[in-house]
């Protein structure tokens, strides 16, 4: 187990087939807290009711909780995340290949 924080979300997709693609995408976990302080915000413009208004599946007050749930996950994620991997899906058919790596680094 490493001691070490991590700082970003890599997450990388690779198409390799007879026209081969790959796409980085390194996104800062700082970027998260910025994003659990908005749906905190969002969550806050929300009505507490419980009752499921214009013919909806879900109430404001479900609506409200999820959002702050999302938040306290998110900010979680970006201050107490060691590095490790995600996901690392790896697909071939053939000729073709498709891969998605994310890791927290």
């Amino acid at each position: 187990m490493s001691n070490r924080r991590a700082f970003l979300i890599w997450i990388s997709v690779s198409i390799v087939s007879g026209r081969s693609f790959r796409f980085v995408l390194p996104i800062p976990l700082l970027l998260l807290l910025g994003v659990s302080d908005f749906l905190e915000d969002a969550a806050f413009f929300v009505p507490s009711s419980n009752r499921i208004l214009g013919g909806g599946k879900i109430s404001p007050g479900s609506v409200k909780r999820i959002l702050i749930a999302s938040a306290g996950f998110l900010r979680e994620i970006a201050l107490r995340t060691e590095p490790f991997e995600l996901a690392d899906i790896d697909v071939s058919d053939g000729n073709r290949r498709f891969a998605v790596r994310c890791l927290l680094k």
